[in-house]
């Protein structure tokens, strides 16, 4: 029943992500952006809420939003010039320069991992996974490095104390793990919820291990960046009021957000909680610092990266700092 109820609820999902990006009209009528979305749910809102809101639209920008599901296809979609900017993790940013195409990240948008481990009911803590099965989306990427490192804090090393296996994203690991065909898998906020409801055990969250892990942010490729820094700045003016909203209205954001990632309020609550306690939502838009260190540091771990720099090798805050002070911020 639950499984048929998360198909549902993710058909309609899909349903109303074209309906609404293929149909609702922009209310603001200012100077053209496109940004391209690898994902939409609850965490990733920021920037659509920006639109919703007129926070753009203050700054007299126009933005076109377009989800693609995929970090592969918003990062086409960024460099082969349809849209100015990406949204989606900085592997992927990193990974484009790195190969010849400089990008600069330029703000944050989930700067922490809000996943779980979820198991079946007869696991009551994360060391009775030795020799179990622990199902994940890929084998690589920051997900699955820190659940990894999560599992070794318990004292379980892979390979030799658990099989990790490649299934699928959420829905497939979802039924799954209902039907015992794994033993665990990492599910994000708000849908832990769910999982805790229907019975499953949750064995802890993943940023207690791991605090900060810049997992999706925003950039543009550097030389339209400098060619085009008013409109930049602009934007995350738009971008940073969306956040200081957020943070000084719970009510109304809990609402909003629930209303663009299309989920019952009562996870769209859980989810607000979580994301501003543990400041996942960055309250001024910043990338976070440690978080950049993690991801380059695990991409190095993985042989994804042979380059040592740093993180100002591919993060320019000048944008920001310049948008914070023309709102006030310091």
């Amino acid at each position: 029943m639950l499984i048929r109820k998360l198909a549902t609820v993710m058909a309609l999902y899909c349903l109303w992500t074209f309906l609404f990006f293929g149909f609702a009209a922009v209310e603001s009528r200012g100077e053209n952006l496109g940004l391209s979305l690898s994902s939409l749910s609850l965490g990733t809102s920021p920037p659509i809420l920006a639109q919703k809101k007129g926070f753009y639209g203050q700054e007299g920008l126009d933005v076109q939003i377009t989800v693609v599901e995929s970090g592969t296809r918003a990062m086409q979609a960024l460099l082969g010039g349809s849209v100015q900017l990406a949204s989606t993790g900085p592997e992927d940013f990193i990974r484009a320069t790195e190969a010849g195409t400089p990008t600069v990240i330029l703000a944050g948008v989930l700067g922490s991992l809000t996943h779980s481990l979820v198991a079946g009911p007869k696991f009551k803590r994360v060391g009775d996974l030795r020799g179990g099965k622990v199902a994940v989306s890929g084998l690589t990427g920051s997900v699955t490095y820190a659940l990894k490192f999560m599992l070794a804090k318990n004292h379980l090393q892979y390979p030799k104390d658990y099989l990790m296996i490649q299934i699928g994203g959420v829905a497939v690991r979802w039924a799954a793990l209902k039907s015992g065909g794994i033993d665990a898998t990492l599910i994000a906020e708000p849908l832990t919820l769910l999982a805790e409801e229907s019975g499953l055990s949750n064995l802890g969250v993943v940023g207690d291990y791991i605090p900060q892990l810049q997992v999706i942010a925003i950039a543009a490729k550097s030389d339209w960046a400098r060619a085009n820094r008013g409109l930049v700045v602009r934007y995350l003016k738009g971008l940073v009021r969306t956040y200081q909203w957020i943070y000084d209205n719970k009510d109304d954001a809990i609402d909003a957000a629930a209303a663009v990632a299309k989920v019952e309020k009562k996870f769209a609550t859980r989810g607000y909680e979580i994301y501003t306690k543990r400041r996942v939502w960055p309250s001024d838009g910043s990338p976070s610092a440690e978080g950049m260190r993690v991801v380059l540091d695990y991409m190095r771990d993985g042989k994804m990266l042979a380059s040592s720099a740093g993180a100002e090798k591919y993060v320019d805050l000048s944008y920001l700092e310049q948008a914070k002070r023309e709102l006030g911020i310091r």
